[in-house]
């Protein structure tokens, strides 16, 4: 165990540095929280005063002679780095500095904060913040409050991680008031030291913790982010709220594939990959986390319903089925068991429709009846009250009905009452979750079920191609890099082509010209109908540019298309005559290098409409064969062939060439940047040809490729960590999952939802389909 996280965590003993008498300040509030939840000996200092309430105030942290563990420093920012000079002479081990004026402010508080930074480095102190909400612990043993917050934090089962000091200031108070608990929580400020990626870990091993809450408004090491996250999202789900998701400047990038690009889309891949449970907003985050926190994993993707009113039925329904859950008609046996039980005045088709007068106690029959069917997989009830004062008993019902289920299948509330809805009186802690419209309630099992099913499956592979010629393709791009080069260089297309090939990527047979007489020699050699390109580092879009001409036959077309295009390319006038391929279906696979980030690889629609259709998906290097499925059917061009059955798709041809792809920047750090565009899948899927090729190389890129390289008291590269706490707490099924069971993907989706509820149902078509 690291000892600087311990501290943070399990602290023996702490001191408030800069603590205040006024109980209102943010200093005293916070001493004043330490002094009601820590039972440890607790310190304070303030050079101005003898006492603060029952403690003695120090004027420095040295002149404490016992041993400190954890240390809050509330002083001015001007003062903070001495303060922490001192706390690493008294080898304090964990420093959580809530004073502002840092990074967050100007260049002095830049400069300051580096100052604080190899202060803690240096003393081997954990660093929180500066410029944050504090840290506390739920522990019954080692408990502590140690955030300037009004509301005493609940204990329960989610660990909380947020970069913003003031959604940390709500949370306290939110989860409060809906009932659901904190193991513990961590407000990362400026994040100039500990980030999330030191956090995890601990809470992976924390055996109180069932589900752990990320608000992100930066990652700063996102490759170390990626394998720990997946490693520890298949124990425990991650939800992550990241902020700060808007992009500039991309319609000046080069290639088609950067301008798609960019650090909200690489933090997406990388959530994908590593199978966190990306939300939208705050509302979801919370609703999405009393989910997990107190019910099952859906084993499937079917859904019951029952509700005493149609139309917020039909809301849900609506909702779930835009999300890529399935409200399932029951059998005509089930059918008949729910008549016995409801009586003939009830409509026992999914959803059941109880009538407004309906009884707690059929309430509770009927969900008792669905939760032991095996005809769905997670419920939801939906109540409108008639009468006031209803709600509890049928809250009451409710949760009656999920305790004799023996907790095996999630069951959601949707209690559409607003005055119980403040009150909270339908919730109690660890049981059914509330929620006031049925949209909230089909977000949050929708998130719930994909990652039931990402945790289900198989772990990809890297795969390895005996055929490739690495070192042939080296040299072609140390040939073309000067040593002295900084911003690269687009390659040549004899370049380009010699790379490809020695990773089995041909392009189509082609020949280069620089007169209308060669451009003609060069088409009657190649044969047939012949594609004519400019060639010119300028023309970065070809296309756009007016610089391709198709379908030439006969010399005067050739000379007639030379002319053209050796205006454009000018004063080498060169062009390119190529082999014209067949139609075919047309796909763009591409590479772009993102800071911190490192290079991304992206799957999609190609050919001239490639940014119009802006069909894009993206993973980080390197892709498992997993990831390079996942990939590709992440894109609605794959979706509509798969829906449509359309053997002459070759998708493991496509694979191929996506593995290949990352294999080869894998061996050549130097690409920075690619299009394959168009790639073309021949009518038959007897074969895919790259019919055209752009690749940018630079000197390998060390400072953004070791960006994630840590400046941290803690260390930077761990060992999977021991997982010593028994089973996870969503264990895997104990029955048959359902996911195969979906509905003939041939009909078309529906043309209703938000870009959000697309993927949703993406996401479950795309599993269904590699499930299968």
């Amino acid at each position: 165990m690291n000892e600087s996280l311990r501290a943070l965590f399990q602290p023996r003993s702490i001191v408030v540095v800069g603590a205040s008498r006024d109980r209102h300040s943010m200093s005293g509030c916070l001493l004043s929280n330490l002094m009601d939840t820590f039972r440890g000996p607790l310190y304070a200092v303030n050079p101005n005063t003898a006492m603060i309430g029952p403690l003695r105030a120090y004027r420095s942290v040295l002149d404490i002679t016992d041993e400190i563990e954890l240390a809050f420093l509330a002083v001015p920012a001007a003062h903070v780095v001495t303060a922490g000079q001192q706390c690493a002479q008294k080898r304090v081990r964990a420093l959580v500095v809530i004073s502002a004026g840092f990074s967050e402010t100007d260049e002095t508080g830049r400069e300051r904060e580096a100052q604080l930074v190899e202060v803690a480095r240096s003393g081997g102190m954990a660093l929180v913040g500066p410029n944050c909400f504090g840290v506390f612990n739920t522990a019954a043993d080692s408990g502590f409050n140690g955030t300037f917050s009004p509301v005493a934090p609940s204990r329960g089962n989610v660990a909380v991680c947020t970069q913003s000091g003031a959604i940390g200031v709500i949370i306290p108070e939110f989860f409060r008031s809906t009932n659901l608990g904190i193991t513990s929580f961590v407000s990362m400020g400026n994040k100039a030291d500990v980030a999330e990626e030191d956090l995890l870990p601990w809470w992976e091993q924390d055996p109180a913790t069932k589900v752990i809450m990320l608000y992100l408004e930066s990652i700063r090491a996102p490759r170390e982010l990626l394998p720990l996250a997946r490693r520890i999202s298949q124990r425990k789900p991650i939800i992550v709220l990241k902020a700060g998701n808007t992009e500039a400047g991309a319609r000046a990038a080069s290639s088609h594939t950067a301008a798609m690009a960019g650090s909200s889309i690489a933090a997406e891949a990388l959530f994908r990959q590593a199978g966190m449970i990306c939300v939208a907003d705050l509302q979801q985050l919370f609703d999405t986390a009393a989910l997990l926190s107190n019910q099952p994993l859906p084993l499937g993707r079917r859904v019951g319903i029952v509700s005493n009113a149609g139309g917020p039925a039909i809301l849900c329904t609506d909702a779930l089925e835009s999300r890529g859950l399935v409200v399932p008609e029951f059998s005509p046996a089930l059918k008949t068991a729910l008549c016995d039980s409801l009586g003939a005045s009830a409509s026992v088709r999914n959803p059941i429709d109880l009538l407004a007068s309906v009884d707690p106690a059929a309430y509770c029959t009927c969900l008792e009846m669905l939760l032991a069917s095996d005809e769905v997989d997670a419920v939801i009830a939906i109540y409108v009250p008639r009468l006031k004062g209803t709600t509890p008993n049928v809250a009451h019902a409710v949760q009656e009905a999920f305790a004799a289920s023996q907790r095996r299948k999630p069951l959601l509330a949707v209690l559409m009452d607003p005055q119980a809805c403040t009150t909270n009186s339908f919730q109690q802690p660890g049981a059914v979750p509330g929620y006031l419209f049925p949209e909230p309630a089909a977000r949050a099992l929708s998130h719930a079920a994909k990652y039931a099913q990402w945790s289900q499956r198989p772990e990809g592979q890297m795969v390895a191609f005996a055929d490739t010629r690495p070192d042939d393709a080296r040299q072609v791009i140390e040939r073309c890099l000067a040593p002295s080069e900084q911003e690269g260089r687009w390659l040549g297309v004899e370049d380009v082509a010699a790379v490809l090939e020695a990773f089995g990527l041909p392009l189509p047979n082609w020949e280069t010209a620089d007169s209308a007489e060669a451009a003609v020699a060069a088409a009657v050699r190649l044969g047939g109908s012949v594609v004519m390109k400019a060639l010119s580092p300028q023309l970065l879009h070809k296309w756009e540019a007016g610089g391709v001409v198709l379908g030439l036959r006969g010399a005067d077309s050739v000379r007639d298309a030379y002319a053209q295009l050796s205006a454009l390319t000018a004063p080498s006038r060169r062009v390119l005559i190529q082999q014209c391929i067949p139609h075919g279906r047309e796909v763009l696979i591409g590479v772009s290098h993102e800071p911190a980030f490192g290079r991304l690889i992206a799957f999609g629609a190609g050919g001239t409409t490639t940014e119009a259709v802006r069909d894009i998906a993206f993973r980080l290097h390197p892709l498992t064969d997993r990831d390079a499925v996942e990939l590709m059917f992440e894109t609605r061009t794959v979706q509509s062939w798969d829906r449509k059955r359309d053997r002459r798709i070759d998708l493991d041809a496509l694979k191929t060439v996506l593995l290949r792809v990352s294999a080869m920047i894998d061996a050549l750090p130097e690409i920075v940047e690619m299009d394959l565009n168009p790639i073309k899948v021949l009518d038959g899927g007897e074969r895919l040809t790259v019919v055209d090729a752009r690749i940018r190389v630079a000197p390998f890129p060390k400072a953004p490729e070791v960006a994630n390289a840590r400046q941290s008291t803690l260390p930077s590269r761990r060992p999977a960590l021991p997982l010593t706490f028994g089973v996870r707490p969503n264990s895997p099924p104990t029955r048959p999952t359902t996911w195969t069971s979906c509905p003939d993907l041939g009909s078309p989706l529906p043309d209703r939802g938000s870009d959000e509820d697309v993927r949703d149902r993406a996401d479950f078509e795309r599993r269904d389909r590699l499930a299968s």
